[in-house]
């Protein structure tokens, strides 16, 4: 499961433009995505998917990255969700 927000609120989060954070409006869309994903290793490893079973799957300096598809809604008020299947294989 993925949960998320967009850039732009996120811009308007880091500039602190509360006025426009609680006008803030967008259209609302569902969009088929490929999401990168990086991971503690250790926290990975809670999930226990065998191995292989997530195609290009990479490690490096502690962490694991890969890549999963889905479809994202976005909402109006500006977050980002969807579930990001993993095809089980055993």
């Amino acid at each position: 499961m993925f949960c998320g927000f967009r850039a732009d609120l996120l811009e308007l989060a880091a500039s602190q433009d509360f006025d426009r954070i609680a006008a803030y409006s967008t259209d609302v869309a569902s969009i088929h995505k490929t999401i990168v994903c990086l991971v503690p290793k250790g926290e990975f490893s809670r999930f226990r998917i065998p191995e292989g079973q997530i195609p290009g799957l990479r490690e490096s300096g502690g962490y694991v990255r890969f890549e999963l598809e889905g479809l994202m809604r976005y909402s109006q008020e500006g977050l980002v969700f969807g579930a990001l299947p993993i095809e089980r294989r055993w």
